[in-house]
This record gives C-alpha cells, sequence and structure tokens, in this order.
C-alpha cells in the first residue's frame, strides 16, 4: 500500500513539474500608479509608455475599469488565451463587484497578441471587435516588428471602446466598431491602392476604350427600378430640347 501511495505521490510530482515547466508564471499582481504597463519583454518604448499609463489612469478614473498591458518573452508552447485568462483571473482586473477589466498580452517570440475581457466589459468589447483590433491595430505593426506601435495602437482601442460604452471621451482616444477593414489600411497600402486602380482605369480607357467601366456603369443601371430609368430618360430628353 506504502509502495502504492509513493507512486503516486510521484506520478503526481513529476505532472506539476512537467506542468511549471511547460507555463510561463504568472506575474505578481500589478499596482500603483504604473501598474497599467507590465512590460516584461522590454518592447514598449517610454513615450509610448507614458502614453499608456495616461490613458489607463484616466480610463479608471471616469469609468473605474482598468485595461492592463503584458508582455512576455515566450509562452513555451502554451496557447496565448489560456495564459491570457488564467493571468486575468489572478490579477482580478478593475473593481472587485464589477469585474471589469481587461488584459492585452504580447508574447514577442511567438508574434502574438491576444486580449482577454472581464465579464463586465463584454458588451464593450464584444469577440467581433476584439478581433478587429488584434488584426487590424495590433498584427501589422508586430509583423514589421514595431511592437511599441502595435500595443499602443492596441491599447488605445480597447480604452476607447470600453469609454465608449460608458459614455465618456478620453482624451485623444477614439475607436469605431462599425469602422472597416478597409479604412484600416495603412497609408502606403491606401496608396498601392490607388495607383492600382489609377493604372487599370488608364488600360480600360486606352485599350479596352472604356469596356470595363462601361461594365460597371450597366451593371449599376441594371440594379435599378425601372421608374429610375424612365426618369432618366425623360431627364435626358427634357435637356436635349433646351
Amino acid at each position: 500500500m506504502k509502495k502504492l501511495l509513493l507512486t503516486f505521490l510521484l506520478l503526481v510530482q513529476m505532472l506539476c513539474v512537467a506542468t511549471a515547466h511547460a507555463s510561463p508564471a504568472i506575474p505578481p499582481k500589478p499596482a500603483g500608479a504604473d501598474m497599467y504597463v507590465q512590460d516584461y519583454a522590454e518592447v514598449i518604448a517610454p513615450i509610448d509608455k507614458a502614453k499608456i499609463l495616461d490613458i489607463g489612469r484616466e480610463l479608471q478614473d471616469r469609468t473605474t475599469a482598468q485595461a492592463v498591458v503584458l508582455t512576455v518573452k515566450e509562452l513555451d508552447k502554451q496557447p496565448i488565451e489560456s495564459y491570457a485568462h488564467a493571468v486575468l483571473d489572478a490579477w482580478n482586473l478593475g473593481s472587485r463587484e464589477s469585474h471589469n477589466g481587461a488584459l492585452l498580452v504580447i508574447s514577442t517570440k511567438e508574434k502574438q497578441a491576444y486580449i482577454a475581457v472581464g465579464n463586465a466589459l463584454e458588451g464593450a468589447l464584444p469577440n467581433s471587435l476584439v478581433h478587429n483590433i488584434q488584426a487590424h491595430n495590433i498584427q501589422p505593426f508586430f509583423d514589421q516588428g514595431n511592437y511599441s506601435k502595435g500595443i499602443l495602437q492596441g491599447y488605445a482601442s480597447i480604452a476607447g471602446a470600453v469609454a465608449k460604452e460608458a459614455g465618456v471621451q478620453l482624451n485623444n482616444v477614439t475607436y469605431n466598431e462599425e469602422e472597416s477593414s478597409f479604412f484600416n489600411l495603412s497609408s502606403t497600402e491606401m496608396m498601392f491602392l490607388g495607383v492600382g486602380i489609377t493604372i487599370l482605369l488608364l488600360i480600360d480607357n486606352f485599350i479596352l476604350g472604356g469596356l470595363f467601366a462601361e461594365m460597371i456603369l450597366g451593371l449599376f443601371l441594371w440594379g435599378r427600378k425601372p421608374d429610375d430609368k424612365k426618369q432618366d430618360k425623360n431627364n435626358s430628353e427634357a435637356n436635349a430640347h433646351k
């Protein structure tokens, strides 16, 4: 019996050691005026850190909600989602009664970001909006190696959405959840898009004789009501007699 018990305890100990090795440690719960930035990976520029701290303090002062950034160097193969929620639960961000906290976790080795949201903020930060912030406000900068700017943009978007739901406006922070991915394109991407459209129009005009533009116009007119087309015809005839 003793041998069986010792074997069982040994297995439990080995499992605990393996789990501890596979999971990055949860840092101590932050506190104080600088609690909103926990930059263990040391990737946030001082100027961006100052902006995040200003936003975090104002957000908490005006809504009681807390939004915190946590950067780590790696996750040791643990999914970022599970780690982020484990930290959020351990830290219990926001007011004790409301659980209105949000945590932006970044792992630099994996170039990943994840936003864990407390129960009270699920209305302000639904899954669709969280995905939009991660995909368009954070990840493009991470892909360029600019973690600091991506973190600032993501944090400002989170704070802006929470403030909007609470009916307040933070200084220099806005976020429109109806904003489409098209308008989230960078200035360089917008420039290339404009150049591409211009080239297509020139090719259509000089080589195809405007065939493509005519097809687009035809599709537009095809979807209109007959009364609209009749009115256009009457207007054209009236203009011709003038």
